[in-house]
Order: C-alpha cells, then structure tokens, then sequence
C-alpha cells in the first residue's frame, strides 16, 4: 500500500476525496502503529509505525487513497 499525505485533524478516521485520513492521540514516548487487516484475518495485511517525527504535536497520523483500504478493518 502506498501512503499519501495524511492531516491531523480531524481526530479518527475520515475520508475526503478518495483519500482515508488516520488520526490519533498518542502520548509522547510512546509507541504507536496503525494496522490494516483483510476483514475476517487474524495477520494484518500492512503494519505502518506512526512516528513522533511525522507527528503534529502528539497528532499522529497517515492516509491512504480510499482503493486501498476500502472494505478493510483497522486496530492501533
């Protein structure tokens, strides 16, 4: 999957444009990773870290365009 240009804001998961935006709260220090899973799978089909260097404060976040992860579920 390839990662596009993802915001902060809003806080969740929201779509705009064909693009789905991820967006979490996370504390500093702290790991946080963003799994994709095929809906019914135990092993996530792409694991993306969300680092604090790609970090608006402690906004973390990452998108993708909607074909990509359309019809999947997700777990921090």
């Amino acid at each position: 999957m390839k990662k596009v240009v993802g915001h902060p804001l809003p806080l969740g998961v929201s779509e705009h444009n064909g693009i789905v935006n991820f967006s979490i709260a996370v504390e500093s220090g702290k790991k946080c990773s963003l799994c994709i899973y095929k809906k019914g799978e135990d092993a996530p089909a792409l694991e993306v870290e969300l680092t604090e260097g790609e970090a608006v404060g402690e906004v973390r976040f990452v998108a993708f365009p909607l074909k990509q992860v359309e019809g999947m579920e997700y777990y921090y």
